[in-house]
C-alpha cells in the first residue's frame, strides 16, 4: 500500500467523520431542547422530561448523559485523526497502528452507545400509571414532531456509520502493517 494513497483516504475519512459527528451533536441538541413532546397534555422537551419532570427512571438522564459524552468524544477523536493524517513525520508503521487501534476504539465504543440507545428507546416513562415506551413516544405524529423522530433515528444510523469506519480502519490499519512486516522481512 503506498503511504500517499492511504493519507489521502484517511483525510477524506475523518473529514467525513467529522460532519457525521458535527451533524449528530447539532441533531441531539434539537432533539434535546427544541423538540416539544406532547405527554399528558402536557409540553414537555426531552431534556425537561429527563431532568425535571421526575416521570423518567434515573437511567434514562444518566444515558442521555453517556450519548452526549459519546458524540463529544467522536468528534474530537476525529479532529486529532485528521491532526494526525496531516502530520507526514510519523513512520508507516507508527500510522498502521494508529489505524488498526482507532478501529477497534470505534468498535467498541459504539457498540457501548448502541446498546445506551437502545436501553434508552425501551426504557418507560410513567406519567401516572400510564407506560409509554421512549421510543413509540417520540414516533408517534400525536406526541412529537416528524423531525424528532427523524433526527432520533440518524442517532442510529451515525452508529452504523461509526461501526462500518471502525472496520475499515481496523482492516485497513491490519493490511498495512503486515504488508510492511512482511517487507521488513524480505
Amino acid at each position: 500500500m503506498k503511504r500517499h494513497f492511504v493519507l489521502r483516504y484517511l483525510k477524506l475519512w475523518n473529514l467525513g467523520f467529522c460532519l457525521v459527528s458535527g451533524f449528530e451533536l447539532v441533531a441531539f441538541i434539537i432533539v434535546s431542547f427544541f423538540t416539544p413532546i406532547f405527554v399528558v397534555s402536557q409540553d414537555y422537551t426531552v431534556f425537561s422530561l429527563f431532568f425535571i419532570s421526575g416521570l423518567s427512571p434515573i437511567h434514562m438522564p444518566v444515558l442521555w448523559l453517556l450519548i452526549f459524552i459519546s458524540i463529544f468524544i467522536f468528534l474530537i477523536f476525529a479532529l486529532s485523526l485528521l491532526i494526525i493524517a496531516r502530520n507526514e513525520k510519523i513512520e508507516n508503521i507508527t500510522y498502521a497502528k494508529i489505524l488498526l487501534s482507532s478501529g477497534f476504539f470505534l468498535l467498541i465504543a459504539n457498540f457501548i452507545k448502541a446498546e445506551a440507545i437502545y436501553i434508552l428507546s425501551k426504557s418507560i416513562i410513567d406519567p401516572s400509571g400510564l407506560s409509554l415506551i421512549f421510543e413509540l413516544l417520540l414516533y408517534s405524529p400525536a406526541s412529537t414532531p416528524f423531525y424528532g423522530a427523524a433526527l432520533w433515528i440518524y442517532s442510529t444510523a451515525s452508529v452504523c456509520t461509526y461501526l462500518i469506519s471502525g472496520l475499515v480502519f481496523a482492516a485497513i490499519g491490519l493490511k498495512w502493517m503486515l504488508l510492511l512486516e512482511n517487507k521488513k522481512l524480505a
